[in-house]
């Protein structure tokens, strides 16, 4: 279990809550600098979304200190176990819940498959200590939310592309007709065109299904620098 007071070293900007209700003390590292401060850490959080294991800055793991130091990364588009091979660090787990892709109640995440099942109780009470539901779920890419997303977007663009209808109108037609909490391509420049695009790639290499495969205009768009609300333009203009 987490005890009081017990520091967590955190790489990379985040959203993570750390109200004064918590016990748990967070520690921010934000550049290479900084992350000198992890030669004694207990446990590490990289709040920069990975696609795949080698995007992981090289200064990172050269310094991941050695022996039961636990490394979680927001990496939906990779898996643990891809993690933990590149790292050299068993100790690995990956995690959703705060790009987006839900309201931020609950975090998504799993261990890498060399994991103990200690590592796993460690990462549970830990987003337990900061106020979050917790789901472990298999060392899949994607997980759950975020791959389910990523292939609603993704028919949602290929609806746009073969000019089926407007961006608005098939956001409209999602919020209105399912009543899904706001519409997917809006959803999708929230999060992020370039990580829907990474994950489908990620789950496309993963697996080689057809279903995966990403549609051109969301390439096109992440080629463009469109990638959604934080550049000023992507299926929406902001």
């Amino acid at each position: 279990m987490i005890s009081h007071g017990i520091t967590v070293h955190v790489y990379g900007n985040t959203t993570v809550n750390t109200s004064e209700e918590n016990s748990t003390q967070i520690s921010i590292f934000q550049n290479s600098k900084d992350i000198e401060g992890l030669a004694d850490a207990w446990l590490i959080m990289d709040f920069t979304p990975v696609a795949k294991a080698t995007d992981i800055p090289a200064f990172v793991r050269e310094m991941m200190p050695q022996g039961n130091v636990v490394y979680c990364a927001a990496a939906a588009s990779c898996t643990a176990t891809a993690l933990s091979q590149w790292l050299g660090n068993s100790a690995t787990s990956i995690f959703s819940g705060m790009s987006g892709f839900t309201n931020n109640a609950s975090i998504e995440y799993s261990v890498s498959l060399d994991a103990s099942p200690e590592v796993s109780a460690q990462v549970s009470a830990l987003w337990h200590s900061l106020g979050y539901g917790v789901n472990l779920v298999e060392d899949r890419v994607g997980l759950i939310a975020p791959r389910i997303l990523a292939t609603l977007i993704n028919e949602a663009a290929f609806a746009v592309m073969e000019g089926v209808a407007s961006a608005a109108d098939i956001d409209k037609a999602m919020t209105l007709g399912v009543n899904y909490p706001k519409g997917l391509l809006s959803w999708a420049d929230d999060i992020g065109l370039d990580y829907i695009l990474a994950l489908l790639d990620g789950l496309y290499d993963e697996y080689h299904q057809e279903r995966y495969r990403a549609a051109v205009i969301l390439r096109q768009y992440v080629r463009a620098g469109y990638v959604g609300k934080v550049a000023g333009r992507g299926f929406y203009t902001y």
